[in-house]
């Protein structure tokens, strides 16, 4: 089923609380050509969250696109975690959708100078999610004199097209307690 152009679904940061997925803004909206994501030069900062909106229901033919919830990602605790290591936590929160959320191929990667660092990783655990929040801890590896790292990865939009997400910021120096 085609998102009615009436309710096309936009990533939004969350910056505050008065801004929410159906606010609109002008670093992420799916345009006419239902092209969407963050666009260059606009994206998220560690710790922020971004939003994407959903329709509730439990199938494609029973969505109410006028019931739109949003699912929100956030990259944070990025930590240098040893020479040419980084850790950090991805958090889904995941609102009663009347389904569960798929999140199979969702595979954050790092960049470093605009360099992808390894292969994507993939996430630990079912593909599916209850509603909730949901934590990932994650790493890559990375130059050890990187102190500016890119995340990004693609999730599917309520339409099923890809919506690129990139979270960015400094990495934090390695905890001393190593924890």
């Amino acid at each position: 089923m085609a998102v009615p152009a009436a309710t096309r679904w936009i990533v939004t940061a969350l910056a505050a609380p008065a801004l929410t997925a159906s606010a609109l803004t002008a670093s992420a909206i799916a345009d006419d050509n239902g092209q969407a994501g963050v666009h260059p030069g606009s994206p998220f900062r560690f710790g922020d969250p971004a939003a994407i909106a959903f329709p509730v229901g439990a199938y494609p033919e029973e969505y109410d696109w006028d019931d739109m919830r949003d699912v929100t990602f956030t990259v944070d605790s990025v930590q240098r975690s040893g020479a040419g290591s980084v850790r950090y936590r991805l958090v889904i929160e995941t609102p009663e959708l009347g389904r569960v959320f798929g999140v199979n191929g969702l595979r954050p990667q790092c960049f470093a100078d605009g360099t992808a660092s390894d292969d994507p990783a993939d996430l630990p655990g079912s593909g599916e999610l209850e509603a909730g929040t949901h934590t990932y801890p994650l790493d890559c590896a990375v130059p050890a004199d990187t102190a500016d790292l890119e995340i990004g990865f693609d999730h599917p939009g309520p339409d099923g097209e890809p919506v690129a997400m990139v979270f960015t910021g400094a990495v934090d120096p390695v905890d001393p307690d190593g924890s």
